[in-house]
């Protein structure tokens, strides 16, 4: 049994100052150390299995001293509103976890801008991607969060130096000596209990050269499944939160468990900054001289603490790791006192509707039964009743467990509201809003917490994901590394984007875990949503519909479409139509098409089409433009005119089609004049000539009007000839690209609907 002052069996400096290689080097000391640690943690285990207790349901008192006080017939029942309370704090938690689109965001520093934008977006999803495909993802953060809520902290775990697939480690079953920090980076000794079942442990050593040289002792892993048995307590464990696990399995009298093997993962900080790993076997020895020897043993594997488990905790509180407590340690008196109130009001309750009769001497207690005549009921002689209002008091009970109640709220700021009616005025409908939003709401400290906590896990999944090597057809996860890699390689994302991310964090959810407040927030950036770049829009409409529905149904109102279009596209195909319109081609207006931007691009080049004219571009030509881009533009215009978002721009554009009409007009009467300017010069002349030439002036006349409708005529078949080619030309052209474009488009639409 060990004392207050019991020390750990760790290695110290020498006497001249010399800094051993590793501090522990014997599997006796070991496993010395794990059951130290192990008894060292009884009483908060026995505390803990408290709390467990009462949210399993545990009764408030005793059965067998009820019966032996012959109180059997009290109310004895846990009515189970601690675990109520449990549920409504751990909902704001998983909000934050599973309430974005994606688990984690990256970012990239390589690369320049919009090549940084871009790789860091595909990351994100990727790596979100990667980690939706494993399995027990979402498994082990929900009970991290709920180890985290009830008992203050909680543990992800990677037992593994390469495999980035995490696993939760239950509270209790991780121990570190008295007096350490609730922070990793000041760990010295850690100790990870676990029972593996024969054949998880034997995949470890299934190839026995690679297991030895990988750190396992064949010989030694393969006596502990040798010898592996049914985890059976034999009433001296100290494992008390075991037991009330059983209670709760109703398996504690009656059960069949397979076999197990319990062993201690042992982590230790070494001299020179790395931490060694050691794997010891918990069960006792079955002789007093058989020896002890490690099951693994790996010294300086670990860079640091943090590349082993990842500690979540709820509040630091005065900073002690064994110190930190949850919302179970809160709420376990208030609760057994709720308890015991809510069955005191039921006794009195049954005691208060039941006739209660007095005998008033000793032989009345032999003729004690009632006779029943008719509607009347005759009360036995020497018996007396008595009135139900002296047998207690009902309301008190129920008057206090409501004080109760709002001092939970007021303490836990979880305790789930009552909707019971209060006393005095009706509350008005602002109040009852407030009160509503502020259930179950995290306060800012505690959602920057968890993000934090989220984010270090985060970071070392990254780590491994990045800097492990793994071999196909070794291991599941390091597959899905590889296929990870190929999936960045297959969307345009070089290695270096990989080696240079700059930041790796959980995506934060706004509504500090509560839907209804994420709604209003929504509804208050409304005010600024016309302010928003047309990526911002399109992103706060994904996020409306998630909020509304779920992010399962966004592309569902939002078609893939809508989504892989990027204005880049939109602009592309402006762009073309304008070079159509250049030469008189025919544009045609699309629903798919980005109004805002078409509008935009056909506009500007329209001004400077007409600025061009100063720089000596033909008027005529210009005038053509621009009129064809004065009539295709109304089209954006009326589509936009239904749509409220685009209000603001809408107008902007109808002023900009305004101002290029009217010059667009001032140049079709400049253009005009032009021309009979020059008609009139050109009859000048000709009658100049013929004058000259002595011939008659209205022969002279009648000739020139005869040849010059010949000439006219000739010249305008030529004209429709060449502009019915050149329609044709440009037309084929433009369907070319348009079918190139669409034929792009519903690649990438395939590309997004494979199944993964």
């Amino acid at each position: 049994m060990t004392t207050p002052s019991a020390s750990l069996p760790l290695a110290n400096l020498a006497e001249k100052g010399r800094a051993p290689k590793q501090r522990i080097d014997d599997a006796n000391e070991a496993r010395e150390l794990v059951s130290h640690l192990i008894h060292a943690n009884r009483e908060r285990s026995r505390a803990n299995a408290k709390i467990k207790g009462m949210l399993d349901g545990n009764p408030p008192y005793d059965r067998n001293v009820l019966a032996a006080k012959a109180q059997k017939w009290r109310c004895n029942v846990n009515f189970l509103e601690g675990k109520a309370a449990l549920s409504a704090a751990l909902v704001p938690y998983y909000d934050l976890f599973s309430g974005a689109r994606e688990f984690v965001q990256v970012r990239t520093k390589a690369g320049r801008l919009e090549e940084r934008v871009a790789w860091s977006k595909i990351l994100s999803e990727e790596m979100d991607w990667l980690l939706r495909q494993y399995y027990g993802f979402d498994f082990h953060i929900q009970s991290l969060c709920h180890d985290m809520v009830t008992f203050g902290k909680g543990f992800l775990f990677w037992p593994d130096r390469d495999n980035w697939q995490f696993r939760h480690v239950h509270q209790s079953k991780v121990l570190v000596p008295d007096g350490t920090d609730a922070f990793a980076g000041n760990l010295e000794v850690m100790i990870v209990r676990e029972r593996m079942a024969p054949h998880q442990l034997y995949r470890y050593i299934k190839d026995a050269a690679t297991a030895t040289a990988s750190g396992w002792k064949v010989p030694a892993v393969r006596n502990a499944i040798w010898h592996a048995q049914p985890d059976q307590q034999d009433g001296t464990s100290d494992d008390y939160e075991l037991y009330q696990q059983r209670i709760n399995d109703h398996d504690l009298f009656e059960s069949v468990r397979s076999s197990v093997v319990k062993i201690a993962h042992v982590y230790v900080a070494e001299f020179d900054g790395s931490v060694s790993h050691l794997i010891v076997e918990e069960r006792n020895r079955k002789k007093e001289n058989d020896p002890e020897e490690f099951l693994f043993e790996d010294y300086g594997r670990f860079g640091k603490f943090q590349e082993v488990i990842c500690p979540f905790f709820l509040e630091t509180l005065d900073g002690s790791w064994n110190g930190a407590a949850g919302l179970g340690k809160d709420i376990y008196a208030p609760m057994e006192l709720k308890n015991r109130l809510k069955c005191s009001a039921a006794d009195l309750t049954f005691l208060r509707s039941n006739i209660s009769l007095q005998a008033r001497t000793a032989n009345a207690l032999q003729k004690t039964a009632l006779v029943q005549a008719g509607a009347f009921n005759i009360i036995p002689p020497d018996y007396e009743v008595l009135q139900s209002t002296i047998l207690g008091d009902v309301t008190t009970p129920i008057a206090f467990d409501r004080m109760l109640d709002q001092m939970l709220s007021s303490n836990t700021g979880v305790y789930r509201q009552r909707m019971d009616k209060p006393e005095g005025n009706p509350r008005t409908a602002r109040e009852v809003e407030l009160q509503y939003q502020t259930q179950a709401v995290l306060g800012n400290s505690a959602v920057n917490r968890y993000y934090l906590n989220l984010d270090n896990a985060y970071e070392e999944i990254w780590r491994r994901v990045t800097e492990t090597e793994p071999v196909k057809g070794v291991s599941q996860d390091g597959d899905l590394v590889l296929e990870f890699r190929q999936r960045l390689k297959d969307r345009g994302v070089p290695v270096r984007a990989l080696e240079e991310v700059d930041e790796v964090m959980a995506f934060r959810v706004s509504g500090n875990g509560s839907a209804y407040l994420r709604q209003q927030q929504m509804g208050s950036m409304m005010t600024f949503l016309p302010l928003l770049p047309e990526a911002g829009r399109q992103n706060f409409l994904e996020d409306a519909v998630a909020l509304l529905t779920n992010q399962s149904m966004v592309e569902r109102y939002v078609p893939p479409a809508a989504l892989l279009e990027s204005p880049t596209d939109h602009q592309s195909i402006a762009l073309l139509e304008n070079a159509a319109l250049r030469i008189g081609a025919p544009v045609v207006w699309t629903p798919t098409q980005n109004n805002v931007i078409h509008a935009t691009a056909h506009l500007k080049a329209a001004g400077q089409a007409l600025q061009s004219i100063q720089a000596g571009a033909d008027p005529v030509d210009v005038l053509r433009f621009v009129d064809g881009i004065v009539a295709h533009v109304p089209m954006h215009l009326e589509a936009l005119q239904g749509d409220p978002i685009r209000k603001g721009e809408r107008e902007a554009l109808v002023e900009q089609w305004k101002e290029i009409a009217a010059a667009a007009d001032e140049l079709r009467s400049q253009v005009e004049q032009l021309a009979q300017e020059q008609q009139r010069n050109g009859e000048m002349q000709q009658q100049a000539m013929m004058t000259e030439a002595g011939r008659d002036p209205d022969v002279r006349r009648k000739d020139a009007v005869a040849l010059s409708d010949v000439r006219r005529k000739d010249m305008k078949a030529q004209a429709d000839l060449q502009r019915r080619a050149v329609k044709d030309r440009q037309g084929m052209m433009l369907a070319d690209l348009k079918t190139s474009a669409g034929i792009r488009l519903q690649q990438r639409k395939n590309e997004q609907h494979q199944p993964e």
